[in-house]
């Protein structure tokens, strides 16, 4: 349909299939007779959201069919029909499994859209009619990839993470029942082919493909993994739905191939604990840029304060008449003379630096405090997530400190200080060392 300007309108139809896909809901044109997909045209112009695509979908199916598609309506348009008319173009939405009930159009709803009759249809016979038909010069259909995140929370919930089986998972991994069924069914064993699906300077994707040798069938799952443990084990958790029944042969979250062909992964989609790792990887950087900042104010400050305080005694030695020590009563307060460089100091063992550290200090700062008095290098941090929040262990090797951990907590930086804290009193204990009385 033409427009001022050359733009292109879109209208938006439906596709309703009863169960089985045996039928399908067609409306007849007034003037030509022909039968066609029931369609809307938008009264506002200008694109629509997805939500508003949705809505116009339903309007159609309740307007010129009589039906309530919303539990069966597909979250996303699956074919653009572009034509004949110039400039014009039809998303369709799919609604499957739809009651074959009487279409009870809304009073002129057809008419409004040049059409006069709704019934459903034999689909296949529909298909031989058509097939030899040829389509108008300047038609085509195309496939409508998805452009939301539907299909990538599903792929995000059919996942299976050997990090976290122990806690989220019961009975036997995906891959071991796989076998055991097929034994029990007296089927060959399934096949596994685990392949590296690509590589960042952090982290490396991989794929895996089962192979069902009875079928002649191999599934691929479209997502990658940070395990090839986690790759296979998924691949035969699709498997086992598959034999079951539950996993449709159309399912866009797995590609179905014959045995022996290469592996297809066109979208790779990124599970959940993927994206939750990435989350974490940047909060974790986040964390050490803040950090390092932190540490730079805090030594800014103190340097400050201890030039504020030189200034202060050198002041105070003006007012009473003294003058600066050993510049006499009329010296003018000047910046200190560099100081000679002191030769190193030994670095003092583990006991001797606890026994200088009081016992109300942070105790992240009085583990870094140990480090500097003894040379060490700055322990490592490790962070892991569970029902009870984030657990840190500590490893501190030349302390003999390895992965000692503290209690879990909701916030990260509390759960971290509670490690701290865990180790320093190891240390005490360790050693038996009282700490150094409390400042002031």
């Amino acid at each position: 349909m033409e427009v001022p300007g050359g733009a292109v309108r879109s209208r938006y139809g439906v596709i309703c299939l009863t169960p089985g896909h045996k039928k399908v809901a067609l409306v007849r044109l007034a003037d030509t007779g022909a039968w066609q997909f029931p369609s809307l045209l938008p009264s506002r112009e200008g694109a629509l959201e997805l939500e508003e695509q949705l809505e116009t979908a339903l309007d159609v199916a309740q307007e010129q069919l009589g039906l309530d598609i919303t539990a069966c309506l597909c979250s996303q348009p699956v074919i653009h029909a572009l034509g004949p008319e110039p400039r014009a173009s039809t998303k369709f939405f799919m609604a499957f499994n739809v009651p074959e009930v009487p279409l009870v159009p809304a009073e002129g709803a057809l008419g409004a859209q040049g059409a006069e009759a709704a019934s459903w249809e034999d689909l296949q016979a529909l298909l031989e009619e058509t097939a030899d038909q040829p389509v108008a010069g300047n038609q085509r259909f195309e496939m409508v990839m998805p452009a939301d995140d539907g299909y990538q929370e599903v792929a995000s919930l059919l996942s299976w993470h050997e990090a976290e089986a122990a806690d989220k998972w019961r009975g036997l991994p995906p891959k071991e029942f796989l076998e055991v069924h097929c034994k029990a069914h007296t089927l060959p064993a399934p096949c596994f082919n685990v392949f590296e699906r690509d590589r960042t300077a952090t982290r490396t994707h991989f794929c895996a493909t089962c192979m069902l040798p009875h079928l002649g069938l191999q599934l691929t799952p479209d997502a990658v993994y940070t395990s090839p443990v986690d790759a296979m084990q998924n691949s035969a958790a699709l498997a086992v739905l598959y034999l079951e029944g539950a996993l449709p042969a159309d399912c866009p979250l797995v590609t179905f191939a014959p045995a022996g062909e290469m592996a297809q992964v066109p979208h790779a989609f990124i599970t959940e604990r993927e994206a939750r790792l990435d989350a974490r990887a940047k909060q974790d950087e986040t964390d050490r840029h803040t950090q390092e900042l932190e540490r730079r104010v805090l030594e800014e400050q103190a340097a400050l304060e201890r030039r504020m305080d030189e200034l202060r005694r050198q002041q105070a030695a003006l007012a009473s008449g003294r003058g600066i020590p050993g510049l006499g009563p009329n010296a003018v307060p000047t910046a200190p003379p560099a100081k000679r460089p002191r030769p190193d100091k030994q670095p003092l063992t583990v006991a001797q630096a606890l026994g200088q550290i009081p016992a109300d200090k942070n105790p992240l700062m009085a583990l870094k405090e140990l480090c500097d008095k003894c040379r060490f290098a700055m322990p490592d941090y490790f962070e892991s997530e569970g029902p009870a929040g984030t657990t840190v262990a500590i490893s501190l090797p030349q302390a003999s400190v390895q992965r000692v951990s503290g209690p879990p907590h909701a916030d990260k930086r509390q759960a971290k200080t509670l490690a701290a804290q865990a180790v320093v009193a190891q240390l005490r204990e360790r050693f038996g060392v009282a700490p150094a009385p409390a400042a002031g």
